[in-house]
């Protein structure tokens, strides 16, 4: 059978070979040595086959879980590293100097910690939003958690990672647990802030307090400018304060009370107690409000590779003008920041071209872009 070998995102590192179906990895390694796709190994240089584990299997990104060992390659079968559409990865596990180490980490559609998911999603609602990403074509952004490097000359990891089409105008829908509601933030570590307080409520329906919100972000809070992700060096951010300003963190905090005009809303309701560690919580049963069930408990969830070279760090930055508005409320009694009810960081990534965008989705990955819907 004919099966592709992937090695990067760029228009030279994919190769085909012919080789039986039951072949083991180190069989796989030989037809990739002689085509010349991979190297032996040496002091820069040493591929690596990447293992397609799940979250359900291997609940933490672990470096030697994710990586084949050489020695174990003539034990086992092509068959268990192959994706959807039996291609295979590898990856450079001695990367360093200019080159990229290689992203692995496991695909989602939220991320995830304590009472809170957020997630990243292109803006189709503003008519700026439409028209840029339209011109762009934009892919939805892909959404890592738990992402580690490949090499152990360069080790780095994220707790959660967004990596869009460079351009892209994006939303973040955000849900939290609240008692009469709840405060969110968002900003990054350079200062720079996108939201400094905004409420979100149950719409004074009573009933519904104790339980979880939805809501989506669009526009920065101050200036009502969309939400645009750019390269760093696009928008020309020195070296030594890139990190700062792709690190963008949310936030929310418990809405105790709060009127309305002259009415007044409040609750005493506790916060669920958690299943889970902080980092990566899944929230118990709430018969109120089933329908915002976590979405890790029916979807597995697993490895997405990306090229570190296919990538450069990103920073949000304000775009054109957002329609989103806001409604108002009064004498708001909050608890303290420094019991936050769950607190979401992102670091944000920008794939270098549209090509390589679209083979890291439907070649190394085969992600289909209507995953995140």
């Amino acid at each position: 059978m004919k099966i592709k070998c992937y090695k990067g995102a760029g228009k030279n590192d994919c190769t085909e070979i012919e080789i039986d179906e039951n072949a083991m990895l180190v069989e796989v390694r030989e037809k990739l040595l002689n085509a010349g796709f991979i190297t032996p190994d040496t002091a820069d240089k040493a591929y690596r086959f990447i293992y397609r584990t799940d979250e359900k299997e291997n609940p933490q990104m672990i470096w030697d879980d994710v990586i084949v060992s050489i020695n174990m390659e003539k034990r086992i079968p092509m068959q268990d590293v192959w994706g959807m559409e039996h291609q295979i990865v590898v990856t450079n596990i001695n990367a360093q100097g200019t080159e990229k180490p290689d992203l692995v980490g496991y695909t989602c559609k939220q991320w995830l910690n304590g009472l809170l998911s957020v997630s990243c999603k292109l803006n189709n609602s503003d008519h700026y939003a439409k028209e840029q990403n339209k011109k762009i074509g934009a892919y939805e952004p892909m959404m890592l958690y738990d992402v580690i490097s490949t090499s152990k000359a360069k080790p780095v990891s994220y707790n959660n990672v967004c990596i869009c089409t460079e351009g892209s105008v994006v939303e973040f829908n955000i849900t939290s647990w609240g008692a009469a509601g709840y405060e969110y933030q968002i900003c990054n570590d350079a200062g720079q802030v996108i939201v400094e307080s905004i409420f979100q409520t149950f719409n004074d329906d009573r009933s519904r307090f104790g339980t979880y919100g939805t809501l989506n972000c669009r526009r920065w809070q101050k200036s009502g400018n969309t939400i645009d992700i750019y390269g760093s060096n696009s928008v020309h951010i020195n070296n030594d304060e890139k990190v700062r300003y792709q690190k963008l963190t949310i936030k929310t905090r418990n809405l105790i009370s709060y009127k309305r005009g002259n009415e007044l809303f409040q609750s005493d309701a506790k916060p669920p107690v958690l299943k889970a560690p902080m980092s990566r919580s899944i929230v118990s049963r709430n018969p109120a409000n089933e329908i915002k069930r976590q979405i890790v408990n029916t979807v597995k969830n697993h490895v997405g590779v990306v090229d570190g070279d296919s990538i450069s760090t990103a920073v949000p930055v304000e775009g054109g003008k957002s329609t989103q508005t806001y409604g108002s409320i009064n004498s708001t009694v909050t608890g303290p920041w420094e019991e936050p009810l769950g607190i979401v960081e992102i670091h944000f990534f920008v794939f270098k071209t549209k090509e390589e965008a679209e083979r890291t989705l439907k070649c190394l990955n085969s992600i289909n872009p209507d995953f995140w819907d």
